[in-house]
């Protein structure tokens, strides 16, 4: 399984990158401020309604294009966690950790590092996986900061997150970086898999996503290294 998250600045994303995720879902399906449109990828992909006018090539070609740009173009920094479940459960048989809670775990602490080599402080949305679901994930991040409150007091985890507090949002409250995240999220994880079997990049539109991505907007630390700081494999 796989997570990725993107980290964006909010004067950036209320300045800029909202009214281009906006403008380029207007242009190309429509809309309306009562009922916006929400970009998912396995939806675009299967040219599902609202997305039906990419059954047309040529228009999906524009799309495509517009798309690959705007990766190109936005302002954004990537997080990707790919766990082998089994392995994980085999390495750690007594815990049992929980996959999805291990990747949480993991993303934040790279973000608030991440956060800490520039002096700058941020928060976490996630998007919503139902409710059980959300209050254990909810109660994952809470303890993983308590834990860090007891161990690491002056560590970033503590200084570098402004809430003790996991926001959870639905994907119908429409935010711009949770979209962005869910379009990045697949062909990253196809990416970290191929790159472990040692396959060649995929040469379709994820492939061409995650040539950006690999290039620009992963996080890197001071040495531009990624692997273990915006691309991590588990165990």
């Amino acid at each position: 399984m796989s997570l990725t998250g993107v980290a964006l600045d909010l004067d950036y994303v209320q300045r800029t990158f909202v009214l281009e995720l906006e403008g380029l879902k207007q242009t190309y399906f429509g809309g309306h401020p009562d009922d916006p449109v929400i970009l998912h990828r396995a939806e675009l992909v299967r040219h599902a309604p609202p997305f039906d006018a990419l059954a047309d090539a040529t228009v999906a070609a524009r799309f495509d294009r517009d798309l690959l740009a705007g990766f190109a173009r936005w302002d954004y920094v990537t997080f990707t966690v790919v766990v082998d479940k089994t392995a994980l459960a085999a390495r750690y048989i007594a815990t049992r950790p929980d996959p999805y809670h291990r990747s949480l775990e993991l993303m934040v602490s790279r973000f608030a590092a991440w956060l800490d080599a520039r002096g700058a402080v941020g928060d976490v949305f996630a998007e919503s996986r139902g409710g059980k679901e959300d209050q254990r994930l909810k109660e994952a991040f809470r303890q993983l900061l308590t834990t860090a409150q007891t161990v690491h007091p002056s560590g970033p985890l503590v200084t570098r997150l402004t809430s003790r507090e996991l926001k959870v949002k639905p994907k119908s409250n429409n935010v711009a970086g949770l979209q962005l995240a869910d379009l990045i999220a697949h062909p990253a994880m196809l990416d970290l898999v191929g790159a472990r079997g040692n396959q060649p990049r995929r040469a379709d539109f994820g492939g061409r996503v995650m040539e950006i991505v690999e290039r620009d907007k992963y996080a890197r630390d001071a040495s531009s290294r990624v692997d273990d700081v915006g691309r991590l494999w588990v165990p």
